[in-house]
């Protein structure tokens, strides 16, 4: 589905069905082959989602890969991915992990198989190009959230388990709050907003610029976050990158949600505050940090298109999920 981008009100959102018991998920790998997950971890994930009372099934061509690109190739991954939302008996698709050259796909999917057949999908990271295309073009309300090997991690992963849970099985209200590792969320900036959710891995979402991928953002509450690929470099590649993002054809932010950093990204709060000052398109919007999403453990699930309401002030956060049409 084709949207209008001078009337992003035309935006019909589609909300994918909870799942139940029982009900078929389905692992496909459209970035990385599952052959750079550690066997233990893939072995713990499979466990874990099966103890949960779900049949994993995983796609023909997970562990197929080209050694340099370190996946199958586009056309494989595009046949997988349509089969996963093609298949009746699937019920929900999870992506076995991230990596790059997810975007290398996009040209290739028929998005006409994902609206005729929406489902709930879950992953983050470089599956944030693909969760940018989908809503763009069919209005499905995907989630950023895990993989199918962040389950093979026990440690902390009650939290992230609940989180995900609350969406899978179709709950449509969900509030999101601290795990006991962010203990608190940081309020960069006083405020009160609410808007559609867009946003995910932030150099990821920024190869969406100038393509028909970029989901429309005239209004958003932006949720993004980033890992350390840059080293010593990281506050200034966030930084531009962030500013970059901000001067998209038709992006409008209501309020912003960042993820927590790990730790070697030194992007405690006060960096965070001296890079928000630098961006104009963020003055007198409510901004929250070390939120719990992105390359952290725990980690909480986002819905990419769903309605986020939150407010900040005094040191007070509220942030609050609604999955709607």
């Amino acid at each position: 589905m084709e949207v209008n981008k001078k009337n992003p009100e035309t935006v019909r959102y589609v909300v994918p069905a909870g799942l139940k018991e029982g009900d078929e998920i389905r692992i496909i790998a459209p970035s990385r082959s599952s052959e750079v997950c550690r066997k233990d971890v893939y072995g713990e994930s499979l466990r874990f989602l099966e103890k949960m009372g779900y049949r994993i099934t995983f796609s023909e061509n997970p562990g197929k890969m080209d050694p340099f690109h370190e996946s199958a190739s586009p056309e494989e991954r595009v046949k997988e991915l349509h089969e996963a939302f093609e298949d009746d008996n699937v019920k929900g698709i999870i992506a076995v992990i991230g990596g790059f050259g997810v975007n290398e796909i996009l040209p290739l999917i028929d998005y006409k198989v994902i609206s005729e057949n929406p489902k709930f999908f879950s992953g983050f990271s470089d599956i944030t190009a693909l969760q940018g295309a989908i809503l763009r073009k069919t209005g499905l309300i995907t989630f950023s959230g895990p993989f199918f090997a962040t389950f093979g991690f026990p440690k902390n992963r009650e939290y992230t388990w609940d989180n995900f849970k609350k969406f899978l099985e179709g709950q449509r209200e969900v509030s999101l709050n601290p795990s006991e590792e962010a203990i608190e969320y940081k309020v960069i900036q006083e405020g009160v907003a609410g808007g559609r959710l867009t946003g995910g891995n932030l150099c990821t979402l920024n190869l969406l610029q100038g393509t028909p991928y970029m989901p429309l953002s005239d209004g958003t509450i932006l949720f993004i976050e980033d890992d350390n690929i840059s080293g010593d470099y990281f506050r200034k590649e966030f930084q531009r990158n962030l500013a970059s993002l901000l001067q998209t054809e038709g992006m409008k932010v209501r309020g912003l949600l960042l993820g927590r950093f790990e730790e070697s990204c030194r992007m405690d709060e006060e960096s965070v505050k001296k890079i928000i000052s630098r961006i104009p398109q963020l003055n007198n919007i409510p901004i929250i940090s070390g939120c719990d999403f992105g390359h952290v453990f725990p980690i909480a699930t986002v819905p990419m298109g769903g309605y986020c309401r939150i407010e900040s002030a005094n040191n007070s956060v509220r942030i609050d999920f609604e999955l709607k049409e």
